[in-house]
């Protein structure tokens, strides 16, 4: 009996063992990008960018249309010269544009520049499902190492606890002695488990955004601090390529050329537009020969505006003004783009100097308990000052774990905006 349920116990832990899933920052990016909903629409959206494109190019090829048309008016008259109030008309026309006074040419240009902003408002998109990711992700990883400081504090708070018990059983202590420690060990695990129940509900969060399902354990590498050496950073090259490579300073840029082309467009109004026409018709008072005897004809087609009021010269101005205004976002995009790339640098150097300065402080906070546990253990200071000093240690351990991984955050936001 004792057999089965040992053989037991091993199948199930090696189910649940290959049911887990491990991760690293990489791979759940992947996943984010695999299974985000909000992505996938962007993706639709550069799609419908490409069709656009194929759009504009078709807009100068030659255009077939068929007319089907009936009337009824008095002496209509047939090929064989008889007459009726009725007849009906069939067209077959083909059109192909010669000159639009630059719409056809500019609408190409534009859809092209309208395909490049929607693959850079995809990587708008990216990018913040990669920040988020990385969030929750480092989210599951901080709450990981605090659950680990905590243990750790109950692990000692416990011994200390049980040696007090043992002395106030030998009347070596008072229970004014004791009862602090244990209220410590109770305030411990019950931040354990609070940290505990914290951790299920990211990894939840995290799950449900990369698309894994519920039920499936997941396992999270810890981040390669190397990766994030600030020492790789040069500011100033790093200012010079995201003033124009910057995927906002992109966008800028093309909503300039697309205002552009929109000007060309206004300007089209004041020119003429010609059109090559050709194709077959027929008509007759009766339907079944109205489709016969087919004629063809051929010619060209002049459109222009000659008068309306100014209509078209106040859209053109209107169009102009708007070239303007986005030639200036264009500039304050870029200066944007620089004091961001400044500020989230200067909070790189302020987490790191965080980071120093809380490693020292932990490193104190440590040597500070080592020494003063033993100086309880001579009696020299009583419980609640020990205690007093074990919660230092515990939030200066806690304050480093949160300002490492803020660095971090910091770090992947600073890349981001190099993209």
């Amino acid at each position: 009996m004792k057999r089965k349920i040992f053989l037991g116990s091993i199948i199930l832990c090696s189910i649940l063992f290959a049911e887990s899933l491990k991760l690293n920052i990489k791979k759940s990016i992947d996943l984010a990008y695999k299974n985000n909903y909000t992505l996938k629409n962007s993706e639709l959206d550069l799609e419908n960018s490409n069709l656009k494109v194929k759009e504009a190019y078709k807009s100068a090829l030659p255009k077939i249309n068929y007319a089907g048309k009936y009337t009824e008016a008095e002496n209509q008259k047939n090929y064989s010269g008889n007459s009726s109030n009725r007849y009906y008309e069939n067209r077959i026309d083909l059109t192909q544009p010669l000159y639009s006074g630059g719409v056809i040419t500019t609408g190409i240009k534009t859809s092209k520049d309208i395909k490049e902003r929607s693959l850079y408002q995809f990587e708008n998109v990216k990018i913040d499902v990669m920040l988020t990711t990385i969030q929750k992700y480092i989210k599951i990883l901080e709450l990981n190492k605090q659950l680990e400081v905590y243990k750790t504090s109950l692990k000692n708070m416990e011994a200390e606890y049980k040696k007090a018990q043992r002395k106030y059983e030998l009347n070596l202590l008072s229970r004014a002695g004791v009862l602090p420690f244990n209220t410590r060990v109770l305030t411990i695990r019950t931040n354990i488990l609070e940290v505990e129940n914290q951790i299920e509900i990211a990894k939840i969060d995290l799950k449900n955004y990369l698309g894994i399902r519920p039920e499936q354990e997941i396992v999270l590498e810890d981040l390669i601090e190397s990766n994030y050496n600030i020492e790789k950073i040069n500011l100033n090259q790093d200012i010079l390529y995201a003033r124009n490579n910057n995927r906002n300073s992109r966008i800028a840029q093309l909503d300039f050329k697309i205002k552009e082309g929109e000007k060309v467009v206004a300007r089209s109004e004041f020119l003429p537009k010609v059109d090559l026409s050709g194709g077959y018709k027929s008509g007759d008072i009766t339907y079944n020969n109205s489709a016969d005897n087919w004629e063809w004809e051929v010619g060209v087609n002049v459109k222009m505006n000659l008068f309306e009021f100014g209509k078209s010269l106040d859209a053109y101005k209107r169009s102009k003004n708007e070239v303007e205004k986005s030639q200036n976002t264009e500039f304050k995009v870029k200066d944007d783009v620089e004091l961001d790339v400044r500020k989230s640098y200067l909070e790189l150097l302020k987490y790191r100097g965080i980071i120093a300065e809380r490693e020292a402080a932990v490193e104190s906070a440590r040597e500070n308990y080592t020494v003063e546990s033993k100086r309880y253990e001579l009696e020299l200071i009583d419980v609640v000052s020990l205690l007093d000093i074990e919660r230092t240690l515990v939030e200066t351990e806690l304050a480093l774990i949160s300002a490492r991984l803020n660095y971090y955050l910091a770090y992947e936001r600073y890349l981001s905006l190099l993209k």
